[in-house]
This record gives C-alpha cells, sequence and structure tokens, in this order.
C-alpha cells in the first residue's frame, strides 16, 4: 500500500487537475459532524426540500464526478472498501478503510513539500 500512497502523495504535491473522491462516511470518520448531527449544516440552516431544490438547481450527482474529472484529464484515485462503478477509470485503488489512508497520503504529501 506504501507504493501506491507515494503514487497519489507524488501526484498531489505535482499540482494540476487531482480529484478526491471518498465515500459518505469519510466526514463523520474524520470528527466532522455529518448534515444531520448536532452542529452539522441543519443545525445552522434551514434544510432546504427536494421539490424547492430541484426547482432551483440544475443536480449533478457526485456519482458522476469521476467521470467529468477523467475526461478532462484528472488523475483519478479511488479509496473505498467496496467496489465502485468508476474502479476500471482510476490509476490507483485502495481497497482499505479512508480514515487510515489518507491521513497517511497527507502525512506523504507535507513530507514532499
Amino acid at each position: 500500500m506504501t507504493e501506491k500512497i507515494d503514487k497519489i502523495a507524488n501526484k498531489i504535491a505535482e499540482g494540476g487537475k487531482n480529484i478526491v473522491f471518498t465515500g459518505a462516511g469519510i466526514s463523520t470518520e474524520s470528527g466532522i459532524s455529518d448534515y444531520r448531527s448536532k452542529g452539522g449544516i441543519w443545525d445552522k440552516f434551514r434544510p432546504v426540500y427536494f421539490d424547492e431544490f430541484m426547482s432551483t438547481l440544475l443536480v449533478q450527482p457526485a456519482a458522476h464526478m469521476p467521470f467529468h474529472a477523467k475526461r478532462n484529464g484528472a488523475f483519478l484515485a479511488i479509496v473505498n472498501l467496496s467496489e465502485t462503478p468508476c474502479d476500471d477509470l482510476c490509476e490507483v485503488l485502495i481497497r482499505e478503510p479512508a480514515g487510515t489512508v489518507l491521513p497517511a497520503i497527507a502525512e506523504a504529501v507535507l513530507g514532499k513539500s
């Protein structure tokens, strides 16, 4: 796994087009409140209900982001315990908990600066 982390860290350190695509649990795993929890966004702002949201915005599901990013030349690494529809698109695939891998990537990037 160290080789994969180094590859991701090198791409981030180079700059350019990079994308980090994580599952829904990454914020809570990192100690950030989710939108429903105390301290989350719904504590601070009025929730926007579905009908209102759909009437005011063009919606692009986040699941399409890796496809758009790759089409525009981004480096794509996926860190996820289970398979995703984008696995075949990525340059690096790591099947480990994001809460373990992302801090290791950050540490490797900081070591390169």
